[in-house]
């Protein structure tokens, strides 16, 4: 194994939408472009909106995200901070 990703359906207030809830890959496994993939597999897997959040203070997560949103959506997201989380928006 080389990681894991959780994936949750939220139903809220008039909005469905898909958000990882955890997203794992082991050391050994990073900087290859592993994870990158597997999050692009899940996007295709999971069809629809999408809302993916950072913790504000962990810049290393949202520059991973920003990179692997950004090439899966073409630049087509929108990125917001709400409640000390960065959050990117974009259907997939």
């Amino acid at each position: 194994m080389a990681g894991f990703i959780l994936v949750r359906e939220v139903q809220e207030e008039g909005k469905h939408f898909w958000s990882i809830a955890e997203f794992f890959i082991m050391k050994k496994f990073r900087l290859n472009g592993l994870g990158k993939h597997a999050a692009h597999q899940v996007f295709e897997k999971h069809k629809g909106n999408w809302e993916v959040f950072q913790i504000e203070k962990n810049k290393p997560a949202q520059a991973f995200w920003r990179k692997v949103i950004s090439e899966y959506t073409q630049g087509e997201f929108v990125e917001r901070t709400e409640e000390g989380c960065v959050i990117q928006s974009f259907c997939s």
